[in-house]
């Protein structure tokens, strides 16, 4: 992945607007996937 910086000005004029909604969903989803390991291994401990 690209490392492109991103101003509060360009996010105040909307120029950005994009790439840190693609950034937002890329973290969810990243966040999910580390729940659903997290939950896969409590489950494999407590069986």
């Amino acid at each position: 992945m690209a490392n492109s910086k991103v101003f509060l000005s360009d996010l105040i004029s909307g120029r950005c607007s994009s790439t840190v909604e693609v950034r937002l969903l890329r973290l969810r989803e990243l966040m999910s996937v580390d729940m659903l390991l997290r939950d896969s291994k409590h489950l494999d401990s407590a069986s």
